[in-house]
């Protein structure tokens, strides 16, 4: 797994540099290598919970069940049927105007929250800065600093286990 890691690092690294790609037109070829499904991040700007947000948009707009979505998210049935239960509740509209940017649904379906993988994402892929990335999500700076900060000290944790 960490070989091919490598391999596509150096892959993609190529591509940028001799096609002068830039990020969001190498996620755009691996989305559709994938044939994963793209998340528009616009849809997050809302008052839903991230988990909400994402599962009521997989089930509301691109009409999966409560099975396929468990299925995507690598999550409980129980899990996705709670989190659309609580959005349809709450009665919520979600942004679906045209997104600057993606995110591949496949990415959502790690052990990390939908939030910091999201954050994640558009900080690694589009370098978008925490006040950029507010302002995507609809919500203060501090909010996205805190939740990096921590991922970033997660991440450092499981690094020195490995060794």
């Amino acid at each position: 797994m960490d070989t091919d890691r490598e391999l596509l690092k150096v892959l993609l690294s190529r591509m940028h540099q001799h096609n002068k790609l830039d990020a969001k037109s190498l996620l755009n070829i691996f989305s559709e290598v994938n044939s994963d499904i793209s998340i528009p991040v616009s849809i997050f700007k809302s008052t839903l919970s991230s988990m909400e947000t994402l599962v009521y948009y997989l089930r509301k707009h691109k009409k999966f069940s409560n099975t396929n979505v468990a299925s995507l998210l690598n999550r409980s049935e129980q899990t996705i049927w709670q989190a659309y239960k609580r959005s349809s509740a709450k009665q919520n509209k979600l942004l679906l105007t045209k997104s600057k940017f993606v995110i591949p649904l496949s990415l959502f379906s790690h052990s990390q929250s939908i939030m910091t993988t999201l954050i994640l994402h558009l900080k690694t892929i589009y370098n978008l800065s925490n006040k950029e990335i507010a302002q995507e999500l609809g919500t203060t700076p501090n909010s996205i600093a805190v939740i990096a900060k921590r991922t970033s000290a997660l991440n450092k944790k499981k690094k020195k286990k490995k060794k």
